[in-house]
């Protein structure tokens, strides 16, 4: 695998670990790692230095924008393609991760469906360093979020600091740079 493969799969699992979890303490001491954090600030996402105050304002600003946004559907494949929970997309997601050896349980989904955007980030990370097929994963799986992202990226949340915003532009960038013909290495 190379360097750059490795660094794909890091990058990729650390937005999908932001996708699945709110900003809370253990989140920001799992993060306080040098390249986690290096990781964070190149994304314009650093946590390091958030208040207690800030990240209480930023677990409200996680529940409506990745939880139960009111403008559109949370970032869910099956609910943007079908308009419901576990259609196809949740099907697939299932089976490339039955394929794998990876257990789509409440520690690696942290209870989101098995085609929430995050879910499936980390799923593709561990696609990128075990498998051929992880750019395969990204087409069908990853591409469908752009219009979410995009959504989510032209919304204003209480915190003000355009956090997830921020989050979906980097996480759209992101899925364009695995999902282009130079990324498949």
């Amino acid at each position: 695998m190379t360097s750059e493969a490795v660094s794909l799969a890091a990058s990729g699992r650390l937005l999908g670990w932001l996708l699945v979890r709110e900003i809370d303490e253990e989140l920001v001491s799992s993060l306080a790692e040098p390249s986690l954090r290096d990781s964070l600030m190149e994304f314009g996402l650093d946590v390091s230095s958030l208040t207690a105050e800030q990240r209480e304002i930023l677990k409200s600003d996680y529940f409506a924008a990745l939880v139960s946004p009111k403008e559109y559907p949370p970032p869910v494949q099956s609910l943007w393609q079908e308009g419901r929970y576990e259609g196809d997309a949740a099907a697939s997601v299932r089976k490339v991760a039955e394929a794998m050896g990876v257990e789509l349980d409440h520690e690696v989904a942290r209870g989101a469906p098995p085609d929430h955007l995050g879910v499936e980030l980390l799923l593709w990370a561990e696609l990128a360093e075990r498998s051929s097929s992880a750019q395969e994963f990204a087409n069908q799986h990853l591409l469908w979020a752009k219009p979410a992202l995009d959504a989510l990226a032209a919304r204003e949340f209480r915190g003000g600091d355009g956090f997830y915003g921020r989050l979906a532009i980097a996480v759209n960038r992101f899925i364009s740079v695995i999902t282009s013909e130079d990324a498949s290495g």
